[in-house]
């Protein structure tokens, strides 16, 4: 049977691929002799010291990863925590500014209620004023129009007087 050769700084000082294959030299060195009890009982801890050192390894690799992936988690929940802020601000902001506009609109839609109010009640007055002063102006047209139409029944009267007089005396000549 050949020597097996172990490096000296096993198991801790291997790499992974270095304790792979002591690993399997020490099963294999079990195995060619036959199971002799004295090779089994010396080299079986050392077996076992190398699986439970690449087993170690094992759950090292995966804390890491796990402690990194709980960072990126912590990393992503602060950017997300970031955002949300970001927009409830932008939202608040939104909020108190629609809210101000609308307190605008009421307050010049009032004001417009009142001045238009104040207008036709400054108007109204004038208005009366205008109706007034265009039924005088109706009452002296009609009486000038009644001055007028009797003036013109006068003369027309006048004229078909004159008109018949003068076809009277225009038949009399004939």
């Amino acid at each position: 049977m050949p020597p097996l050769h172990i490096p000296v700084n096993y198991p801790t000082g291997c790499t992974d691929e270095q304790l792979r294959e002591s690993i399997d030299a020490i099963y294999a060195h079990i195995i060619e002799s036959a199971a002799d009890i004295n090779v089994v009982l010396r080299l079986t801890p050392l077996a076992q010291s190398g699986q439970n050192e690449l087993a170690h390894r094992h759950v090292l690799r995966a804390q890491e990863e796990a402690r990194a992936a709980r960072a990126d988690a912590a990393d992503a929940n602060t950017r997300a925590l970031t955002i949300s802020r970001r927009s409830l601000i932008v939202s608040v902001a939104a909020a108190a500014l629609s809210i101000a506009l609308a307190g605008a609109a009421a307050y010049f839609a009032w004001d417009a209620s009142t001045a238009t109010s104040r207008w036709e009640a400054k108007q109204l007055p004038i208005l009366q004023g205008i109706r007034d002063e265009l039924a005088g102006q109706r009452a002296e047209l009609r009486g000038a129009l009644g001055e007028q139409t009797r003036v013109f029944d006068e003369a027309l009267k006048a004229v078909a007087v004159a008109t018949s007089r003068g076809n009277r005396a225009g038949t009399q000549r004939k």
